[in-house]
Order: C-alpha cells, then structure tokens, then sequence
C-alpha cells in the first residue's frame, strides 16, 4: 500500500499548517507561505476543531500519552518499509510529506500509525527516538536498530502524532518519555568545524564566529541538541 510513495511525487491534496500565535496561522504545507484564501481558512479551521473534538476526552491526561505511546512501530516493520521505497537518504521532513500526510489525509487525517496497513505492526514502545526532521531518515533508522532484534518497538514522532493542524494534544511527549525504558537520540556526525580535530570550541574566540557562521545555522537543521524543542521536550536527566 506504499509503493505509490517511493518517487517522492505523491504530495496530500490539501497540504496545510498551523502556526499557532502567528499573525497568519494558516501555512501552505509545501512551503510555508501563508493562506490567504478565506474559504481554504474556513475550511481548515473545520478540520482542526474536528481533531481537537478526537482527542478532547483523554487531551492532557495520562491515558493520551498511553494511547501515544502504543503508537510504537516494530523495527522489522521500520525496516521492510525503508527498504521497500528507498528512503535512506530521504530526509525526515520528506517522510512526512510524501508519505504520511498523503496517506493519512485519505483516511480522516489519523495518525500513520493508526493507519489499517500500520497498525498490525504497532505496540506500547519501549525505545524513544528524538532526532531531528532535517536530518537522514536513514540515520534514524539505523539508530533505532543498533543492538536490537524485530522486536524492539520505537516511538517515532512523524508516525505516532497527527501530523496535521489540531494535533495540540499529541505533542506533550514527557508522558510518552515516561513510559519508555531508554530514549535514543539520532545524530549523525557531521564533517567540517564541529568533528575537526584541534578546534577548541570552549575558546569564544574560535566559538563565537562559528555559531554566527553559515555552516553553524546547517549543522542546527540536523543537530536535535540545537533544536529548542529537544531542550523543552527532554526531562533533565537525559540532557
């Protein structure tokens, strides 16, 4: 039921964002630029509500961060999927835009992993991976593998949460953290300043133009410990 999605060309017909607290809210999904169509506006804002209504009963309560966490996927199933549509130099912004969103938007906007094809490979994880949409889907993988067997069950955000406006109630994940045994985080080494050797980075003289350069600000897009979310998300023993 995925092969469509190997060439990256399947996109959702209506591919759109939410940013909260933003003077326009309402982002086009493939590049972010605001909605101005009033009965797009409308029509989202439908959608939305109807998400939020989903998940009002268990919205902030042990019981939703169960329910999330019993969206894990199994690495056997991880791995037959990255196999079967090539995505290990996909990065993971990609995975959700043509592959998720336009399976899921068929099907009521659910979670991937609620998906009918998905969720015989789904249970409670135990292994929670943090890393970073920028980064290769492969990498992740890989990682969520190392010194596993099929067994293993891995919580992954682009799967487990509603990628989709009014997924507000999905995106506390302490609770999901909680019930896991370890956490992994994804995070591939990168060539160039932060791996050279001799670089002495606790020297401002050599750390302060490096973090106002160009390769700082890319290394930010694939580095989870650059990301504010890891910081604000990570309970203070794994940081």
């Amino acid at each position: 039921p995925f092969a469509h999605c190997a060439s990256k060309s399947t996109v959702a017909a209506k591919d759109y964002k939410y940013w909260g607290g933003d003077e326009q809210p309402w982002r086009n999904g493939l590049d972010d630029s605001p909605v101005t169509d009033q009965g797009i506006i409308a029509s989202e804002e439908r959608h939305k509500l109807a998400a939020e209504a989903d998940d009002h009963a268990t919205a902030g309560k042990p019981a939703h961060a169960t329910k999330l966490r019993c969206c894990g996927v199994r690495i056997d199933f991880l791995l037959a999927l990255t196999y079967e549509l090539d995505m290990w130099y996909w990065r993971t912004w990609e995975v959700v835009q043509y592959l998720v969103k336009p399976l899921t938007e068929a099907k009521g906007r659910c979670r991937f992993a609620d998906l009918a094809g998905v969720r015989p490979f789904t249970g409670a994880a135990t292994i929670f991976l943090s890393h970073c949409w920028g980064g290769r889907w492969g990498d992740l993988v890989a990682a969520a593998c190392t010194g596993a067997d099929t067994r293993r069950i891995v919580w992954i955000d682009v799967f487990a949460v509603r990628q989709w406006p009014g997924n507000g109630a999905d995106l506390d994940f302490r609770g999901v953290l909680a019930g896991c045994t370890a956490a992994i985080v994804a995070a591939a080494p990168i060539d160039g300043t932060l791996t050279a050797e001799g670089i002495g980075m606790a020297r401002e003289s050599i750390r302060g133009p490096f973090l106002k350069s160009d390769e700082y600000a890319a290394a930010t897009k694939i580095l989870p410990f650059c990301r504010l979310w890891y910081v604000h998300a990570t309970p203070p023993q794994l940081l």
